[in-house]
Order: structure tokens, then sequence, then C-alpha cells
């Protein structure tokens, strides 16, 4: 716990010297769901949910990309790496800790939406169960986006790219039926697009699609497994021959 506190600590304190950076990030996402939801015209029940997905996996691999890439050039990075305290559970505490700050963000947002707009909010149990699997996703990619930024800090040229590719690949906005013939089998595997397929059938149309639940679950698994091992062969990597700073 005492850990966490700290990591918790040292965001809020990122959080505050870059606060200009953050607002103006809360300013753009508030344009970016009005917009397309006026864009959407007759907008589904459960979009504020579908948004609320994306800005999580968007938060994920921004801020975790963004943070140790600075640890990277303040040459902290390194003696990280060397204290006895699990490299992983730091990264644990801190992609749970900017999920937590996404969320906060997003429904914030939503709540300017129903002061305003008078946004209509639908839920249902069974998309806990869908958040939950979709959470454990998202750590899985958070593993790997630290992984690839300790391995080359030039991934965090890409965040912004890779974000506003889910957004608009992910079946949230575009319908999936609509999407190339290679995205719509990429998202087959793909959790934020299984996340936001299974909350439509539940809550546009009233559809438990038990298949797509369960084929969450297993590729979430996957995507945390995966992120687990990749992060172990870079850790290994880099606490063997160091760190490499090339940018």
């Amino acid at each position: 716990m005492r850990i966490f506190l700290t990591e918790c600590k040292r965001c809020i304190l990122e959080i505050k010297a870059y606060s200009a950076g953050y607002i103006s990030e809360m300013l753009m996402t508030t344009i970016i769901f009005f917009g397309l939801m006026q864009g959407l015209g007759d907008h589904s029940k459960s979009y504020y949910l579908t948004f609320i997905y994306w800005y999580l996996a968007s938060g994920i691999i921004s801020n975790g990309s963004i943070s140790t890439s600075q640890e990277k050039q303040t040459g902290t990075l390194q003696q990280l790496l060397l204290k006895p305290v699990s490299f992983l559970k730091i990264i644990t505490y801190r992609n749970i800790f900017w999920l937590g700050f996404s969320l906060f963000q997003i429904c914030f947002v939503i709540l300017i939406g129903i002061l305003t707009i008078q946004l209509k909010l639908y839920f249902d149990r069974k998309i806990i169960l869908i958040s939950l699997s979709l959470f454990i996703a998202l750590q899985g990619l958070g593993y790997i986006i630290t992984s690839m930024t300790i391995k080359t800090a030039k991934i965090g040229n890409f965040v912004s790219i890779i974000s506003y590719i889910l957004l608009f690949t992910s079946g949230g906005v575009v319908p999936n039926s609509s999407l190339p013939k290679v995205i719509q089998w990429i998202n087959n595997f793909q959790p934020l697009a299984l996340a936001i397929k299974a909350t439509k059938s539940i809550i546009d149309y009233g559809e438990t699609p038990v298949d797509l639940i369960v084929r969450l679950i297993f590729v979430s698994m996957i995507y945390f497994i995966l992120g687990l091992v990749i992060y172990r062969k870079i850790y290994k990597s880099g606490k063997k021959y160091g760190i490499d700073n090339n940018y």
C-alpha cells in the first residue's frame, strides 16, 4: 500500500507540473465527445460507454508511454530497475492510477453532457463483467507499451496516432460492418472492439452475447499474459545489459 500511495503522489505531482497539458487534453476530449455525438446523429444508447472504453485505453497508451519515456530521459529508469522493489509492481500501480484518472476525466466530460444536453445514461449489470475483462486487457497493454518504451522511447511519438486509430476502427464510431474486412477480422481478437461490440448488443439491442463475452475474457487473459511475457523479457535484458538510451 505504501508503494501504491507513493506512486499516486508521484503521478499527482506530474499532473500538477503539466496541468496545462492535461487541461487542454480535457478540452480536446470534450470537443471530440460532443463532435462525434452530433456527427452520429441518432447516436446509440451505448455511445457514452464505448467512448469511456476508448478513453481508458487511450490513457493507458499515452500516460504509460510518456511517464516511462520521461524517466528514461532523466536517467531515473535505470535506478528503478535496480531497486529491490518490483518494477512490475510499480508499473501496475501506475496503470491503476492512470486508469482511475482517465475515468475521472471522462466522467467529468459526461457530466457536462448531462447538464447541457440532457445526455441519458443506460447501464446493465453485465457491463461490469465486460469492464473488468477490458481492465485486465488494458493492464496487459500497459505492460507492453511500457516495455516497448524501455526498449525504444520513440514509441511515445506514435501514441496519439495509435489512440485515434483505435477510436475509428474499434466499432464505437464507425460501425464494425462498415470497416474493411481485414479490420473486422482483427477486431475479433481486439479486446476494445470486443468490449464495444458486446456493450452495444446489451444496451442497444437488449441481447446478451455470451459468445462475445467469453471471447473477450479469453482474449483479455491472452493480452495480460503476453504483456507479462514481453515485460519480463525486456526487463531481464535491461538488468543484464543496461538501458538503451538511443532515441
